[in-house]
């Protein structure tokens, strides 16, 4: 090819965090998409341009023509990019180029044409892609100035991404702008993706009260699939789902209200629990054009991770509050183990809830000592703590545990690692737990007495007498089974002989077992609703065992007279 000058390229690429997070115990996982939120604007309205927008704290990019009618997965090349899609085919035969993710990244190169790109936020790249109706997460956009009317130094620039990056990548979407700074000709736009699952087309417009069937199937061997829907007024709805062979089905409800509707595709897999795609789907309104939202808030100050820490921590209660939900408590205990988990997901290059060495939230719960009787888990990365936490408070699964009512405590771990091209991130681990109520003898006495009067007043039947005897034979059978795990069947017999001796008439003795570590988990069986006991003995053994929650064995011994 002739050239008229000198060959230059400029680029720079842009960073977006693809959270893939797992849960634990309660939690909910998996998450996307970052800081700004779509806002809806006249169509003709235009952004704010030039030095203006590096300004303005408040930016606003308008996409343009109408957002995609449907999520979907079986787009074809468009012809116009069919030469193209074959040399990249060529030289990464991983790597396929899609129609509407190119449709993503020739609207993404044309908003921000007059913007600097290094300090968008990611949730502009987000909201560009799910606009295109790509239901996969993104990962780094690229933007490529050239001098020439080839494609030879996209694909140059484009091989040395990959040669950088850590993700396997197989979707590829190419844009590209006439360039307004001389002497470059052309402003190009590189969104890369990993195919996480294939699904039927699924609508981008809802009607209040509508109902559409959601089937997808996961690109990586799973053992479940999950949908979680963030509906219009704030309530979060897992959907049940039906596994048809190697894919899923559920019906997503819109929800009686208009605004805009979550969805998100969770599977459980080797590492646990992971999210495939997240659908955006504006429900008895026009689908958003317009991008608002705000520049990476300068974090040159967060040069720690302690400081990162304590960061991360503001903005969980900052979320809380504007919920009206009480703030958690920052625990030095949690913030160890989730420090631990983040550091182990670096040294060993994994990322997930699932530690090939100490195993889900639970285990390295139990391994610190901190009984727990409500443990979540959020784990994400990107290159600064208000990306992370937006990004979280933006997924369904992500901003249950962050605003669940069952959680008083919080820790975090931040640390920090080199992500694709080198960029600088961190890696953040927020753990949410209730600790666990622990009881004396004498306070858990008074539950159980409380829990076996309930249960002869829903029976209808008169209440019992205590008896000092069946008590004191309750308290040595119940330090017994603490330890077997079972009822004596000798000790038995022997209260049933000694009560014969006291008694006339030759009393039967009944006997159960309830074993729990926590109190609310305490379920009384059908025996006290038997209306023919008069008396009772309770007995209670607290056994605390190292880095475990203390089990409780509680023994109740009636007897028909």
């Amino acid at each position: 090819m002739r050239r008229s000058g000198p060959r230059q390229t400029e680029a720079t690429l842009c960073l977006v965090l693809l959270l893939i997070v797992g849960g634990a115990a309660t939690a909910r996982v998996a998450a996307l998409p970052g800081a700004g939120r779509p806002g809806m604007l006249a169509q003709g309205q235009s952004p704010v341009e030039g030095p203006a927008a590096a300004k303005d704290p408040v930016l606003r990019f308008e996409l343009p023509g109408e957002a995609a009618p449907a999520y979907r997965t079986d787009e074809m090349v468009p012809p116009r990019l069919a030469e193209l899609a074959e040399e990249v085919h060529a030289r990464w035969p991983g790597l396929s180029l899609t129609s509407n993710l190119s449709r993503a990244a020739d609207a993404y190169v044309r908003a921000t044409t007059v913007s600097r790109t290094n300090d968008l936020p990611p949730g502009l790249l987000e909201f560009v892609v799910r606009w295109a109706g790509c239901p996969e997460p993104p990962a780094v956009v690229s933007i490529l100035s050239t001098t020439e009317d080839g494609t030879s130094d996209v694909l140059d620039h484009l091989g040395e991404i990959l040669a950088r990056a850590e993700t396997a990548y197989t979707l590829l979407g190419v844009g590209r702008v006439a360039s307004p700074r001389p002497p470059f000709k052309w402003r190009w736009a590189l969104i890369l993706s990993r195919r996480l699952v294939e699904m039927r087309p699924f609508p981008g417009q809802m009607e209040p009260g509508q109902q559409e069937v959601l089937r997808f199937q996961p690109a990586m061997p799973v053992s479940s699939g999950e949908i979680v829907v963030l509906r219009p007024g704030g309530s979060i709805v897992t959907v049940p789902v039906r596994r048809l062979g190697v894919s899923w089905a559920g019906a997503v409800q819109a929800g009686d209200q208009p605004g805009t509707l979550w969805v998100q595709l969770l599977v459980r897999g080797p590492a646990g629990q992971a999210m495939v795609g997240l659908l955006e789907v504006a429900v008895g309104q026009p689908r958003a054009l317009v991008w608002t939202g705000q520049r990476i808030p300068d974090e040159s100050d967060i040069d720690n991770a302690g400081a990162a820490e304590e960061l991360m921590v503001e903005l969980v209660n900052r979320d809380r509050r504007r919920f009206g939900l009480p703030e958690l408590q920052a625990d030095p205990m949690l913030a160890a183990v989730a420090r631990a988990h983040s550091r182990d997901m670096v040294s060993e290059g994994y990322f997930g809830h699932v530690s090939p060495r100490f195993g889900p939230v639970a285990e390295r719960l139990g391994r610190s000592g901190y009984r727990a009787a409500v443990a979540r888990e959020n784990i994400s990365r990107a290159i600064t703590i208000h990306e992370s936490e937006a990004s979280l408070m933006t997924s369904p699964g992500h901003r249950a545990n962050l605003l669940a009512v069952d959680i008083t405590r919080l820790g975090v771990g931040a640390v920090r690692d080199r992500g694709v091209g080198g960029h600088e991130q961190w890696v953040v681990t927020q753990v949410f737990a209730e600790p666990l109520a622990v009881l004396d003898g004498g306070s858990l006495r008074q539950v159980v007495d409380a829990l076996i009067m309930d249960r002869r007043r829903e029976a209808g039947a008169t209440p019992l007498v205590a008896s000092p005897l069946l008590e004191q034979w309750a308290d040595r059978i119940a330090a017994a089974a603490s330890l077997s795990g079972e009822l004596d069947q000798g000790q038995l017999v022997a209260v049933q002989q000694e009560l014969a001796v006291e008694h006339s008439g030759a009393p039967t003795v009944r006997a159960e077992m309830v074993g729990f570590s926590d109190p609310a988990d305490c379920r009384l069986g059908d025996m006290l609703a038997q209306p023919e006991l008069a008396s009772y003995g309770l007995g209670i053994k607290v056994s605390n065992g190292t880095g475990e929650a203390p089990m409780s064995t509680v023994v109740i011994l009636a007897a028909t007279q």
